[in-house]
């Protein structure tokens, strides 16, 4: 069963949990690259291993982190509980991933020119083409895809209405990322900066501002703080908004990419509470089940029903979370 999370109106209050960082590692020309992860302290645990040139990563809504395998051409997806499979072979050197707010998948096929969409059912099709050697892919809040083409020093944009020239004259352009306020980051490999993109009411200026400099590398990803990570030199550094630099973490070798494990709208209820919501979600009514665990890994379903409802959960436990998800087998 597939299951597709969406923008819940059961939150009652904000979400403070911390985000885990996860980090691809590889290791050319042979098989002991990885992938990590960093609990918010620092503390180093290893996801997988024996990959053979792994890169790009990208989670979707339900936790689940998807990873490009370049050497062997192929996107695996690591679920929450650890299972391991793979979801699509035989690219030309895969590169950067990123899933849009629908949970496709988007791959960058850099020898190929070309951004291949991979749909939750694992349907494939050419999103975009004629690229030059396309890295770093980031969606903004409006579903648009930018795209850092390496070959040409550009980003490339693609809208409902199709492709175009954000911005040129770049160096090396690799990982993408926006922040809150919907502003692109960059890292500019070449330069050894990241430029910042400043979104003015919606619109998202193609004029060049350095962020920070001398530290960029090859990959970026925001925390729900708003704090910044970029790689560089085998270290993961960490930029405030005010653009202080500090090394968050040492060790992992070779061309670093980053990834946030994202968490999910919740609600928590302590021992012999009895908690009830109304699950309201916009038309069309998809059959939505409503799951709880108690580690954020591990959940159970406890409701299912087509929107509006109320479900109701009296189970006496030290904490519990829920999470409203689409049956996406029910249409």
């Amino acid at each position: 069963m597939r299951w597709l999370p969406l923008v819940l109106v059961l939150a009652l209050a904000a979400n403070t949990l911390a985000q885990n960082l996860f980090v691809s590692a590889q290791a050319p020309l042979s098989s002991s690259g990885g992938i990590f992860k960093f609990s918010p302290n620092g503390v180093q645990s290893s996801i997988a291993s024996g990959l053979r040139l792994p890169y790009g990563l990208a989670f979707d809504s339900a936790g689940d982190l998807f990873a490009v395998i370049a050497r062997n051409g192929e996107i695996i997806k690591i679920a929450p509980n650890g299972d391991q499979s793979t979801i699509a072979t035989g690219l030309n050197d895969p590169t950067g991933l990123a899933v849009n707010s629908a949970g496709d998948l988007f791959v960058a096929v850099s020898q190929n020119g070309t951004i291949v969409k991979i749909s939750p059912k694992g349907v494939q099709s050419t999103f975009a083409s004629g690229l030059n050697r396309p890295d770093g892919l980031a969606f903004d809040r409006a579903g648009n895809l930018f795209i850092a083409n390496t070959g040409d020093n550009s980003i490339t944009e693609v809208t409902t209405s199709g492709q175009s020239t954000f911005v040129s004259g770049l160096s090396n352009p690799r990982a993408l990322a926006f922040d809150g306020a919907g502003n692109l980051f960059e890292a500019d490999v070449g330069s050894g900066d990241i430029y910042e993109f400043t979104n003015n009411d919606g619109i998202l200026s193609p004029n060049v501002t350095v962020f920070v400099s001398g530290v960029s590398g090859n990959g970026l990803a925001f925390n729900n703080a708003g704090d910044l990570f970029g790689t560089g030199d085998n270290e993961i550094f960490e930029v405030s908004p005010n653009g202080m630099v500090t090394v968050f973490a040492s060790g992992p070798s070779g061309d670093l990419q980053l990834a946030f494990q994202p968490v999910p709208a919740l609600l928590a209820v302590t021992t012999n509470d009895t908690f009830q919501a109304n699950v309201t979600i916009p038309s069309p009514y998809y059959t939505t089940i409503v799951r709880a665990s108690t580690d954020l890994v591990n959940w159970c379903d406890i409701c299912t029903n087509t929107p509006p409802f109320t479900f109701r959960d009296s189970t006496s436990l030290p904490l519990r979370f829920y999470q409203a998800v689409v049956d996406t087998n029910a249409y």
